[in-house]
């Protein structure tokens, strides 16, 4: 307990309390709620264990600090929230060096890179755009919605390619190795985006409104900070689209995406992909429910697919890959008798094993093999067989559309 005593250096009385033994547990807080004890815990009790749960590889804390200085806020909302993610375009399993260096040289064969930066780079910011948490989780694991081109820049793609790889035909490949791409320049440069919500109530369920800044401002280092003419729009998920939370109800018009990478003398974004990442979560919402899609989602499905064949296009004088396998045999005697085979593959996080992964990477640079084949090949080298995950919160309306009214 407690006590008064006199205190002779400064003659006052003090009040001292004696040092106490741990305190007994207290009995409202159960064995089962870890995460309660551990935040009423002293924070010398849980600072490793939070830094040993949530550890930020060194690449995704690079490309996201990249990132925030040079788009500096969402991608899609325009929020600058703290919690900003670096959501990459390709994602493909970069754990696997061998792998990702071959995916990075076939995508800088395809020229879907600036041309200032050489190679196309996986952990680069031309692969990648800022989301807020709670978006990056719907856009890469659940695949609630796409960004795709408007309507007319994603026909205009589509005929610059065209005209593009029949040069690229016509040129030696011994002088024109690549195709004689600029992604720099229009119409890939700076085009104007469009949402395609695929899964309605799981992105914004019972109308939950998503707010998206307009006039977006930015800051570039030496200039005195500009003067903010952000306002905020509520829109709400309506069939396949966003639309105004109020009358009339209009659709979010296509947006031209601002950043400071050209004052800063950095890549810009990759549109093409893009456009790979929007034809990856389209093609898998087709295979599912394809016979509910409105007709503007299978409208953006057919030209994202017709623009991933012409990305892929190999011109039919190229030389030829074959892919090798991994079997061998074991001779014996004289009869070189089978008798014993390599142990099976692992597969890798994509559902590949090395030998499928060398059968889809020599399919996609294959000249002679069908233009949709060819793309489906480098689809699979780029995604595997991964899937979207499916939402955790049902539709009500069974349609995966949403809404049939609003008022």
């Amino acid at each position: 307990m407690s006590f008064v005593t006199l205190d002779e250096d400064s003659n006052q009385l003090r009040v001292f309390i004696p040092l106490v033994k741990k305190l007994p547990p207290n009995p409202h807080i159960a064995r089962g709620t870890e995460p309660l004890q551990r935040a009423l815990a002293a924070p010398s009790e849980t600072t490793d264990v939070d830094r040993e749960r949530f550890i930020e590889p060194r690449e995704d804390k690079s490309l996201r600090h990249r990132l925030i200085a040079y788009d500096q806020m969402s991608f899609f909302t325009g929020s600058a929230s703290a919690d900003l993610q670096a959501a990459r375009l390709i994602k493909t399993v970069r754990s696997n060096t061998a792998r990702k260096k071959e995916v990075e040289d076939f995508l800088s064969q395809q020229r879907i890179h600036d041309p200032s930066s050489f190679r196309f780079l996986l952990d680069s910011p031309t692969n990648a755009i800022l989301l807020e948490a709670s978006l990056h989780v719907h856009w890469d694991r659940y695949g609630t919605f796409c960004i795709v081109p408007s309507e007319s820049d994603a026909e205009a793609m589509l005929n610059t390619l065209t005209v593009l790889n029949t040069e690229w035909a016509k040129s030696d490949p011994i002088n024109a190795p690549v195709r004689p791409l600029d992604i720099s320049q229009p119409p890939f440069a700076n085009p104007r985006w469009d949402i395609v919500v695929l899964h309605p109530h799981a992105l914004l369920p019972d109308r939950q409104p998503l707010v998206i800044a307009r006039d977006r401002t930015f800051y570039v280092q030496g200039q005195p900070p500009p003067m903010s003419r952000l306002t905020w729009t509520s829109w709400i998920a309506y069939d396949d689209n966003l639309r105004s939370e109020t009358p009339p109800h209009d659709p979010l018009p296509p947006f031209v995406v601002e950043n400071v990478r050209s004052t800063l003398n950095q890549p810009i974004l990759s549109s093409l992909a893009m456009v790979i990442n929007a034809y990856y979560k389209l093609d898998q919402f087709m295979r599912d429910h394809g016979s509910s899609a409105s007709s503007r989602v299978r409208w953006f499905a057919d030209q994202m697919s017709m623009l991933v064949t012409a990305i892929f296009y190999v011109p039919p004088h190229y030389p030829q890959v074959t892919a090798c396998g991994t079997m061998s045999s074991v001779s014996h005697d004289e009869n070189n008798v089978l008798d014993a085979v390599e142990p099976p593959e692992t597969v890798a996080d994509d559902g590949l094993t090395d030998s499928e992964f060398r059968l889809v990477a020599a399919r996609a640079r294959d000249p002679l093999l069908d233009p949709n084949q060819r793309a489906d090949a480098a689809m699979m080298m780029l995604f595997g067989t991964r899937r979207h995950a499916k939402p955790l919160c049902a539709d009500p309306t069974g349609t995966h559309r949403g809404w049939t009214v609003l008022t």
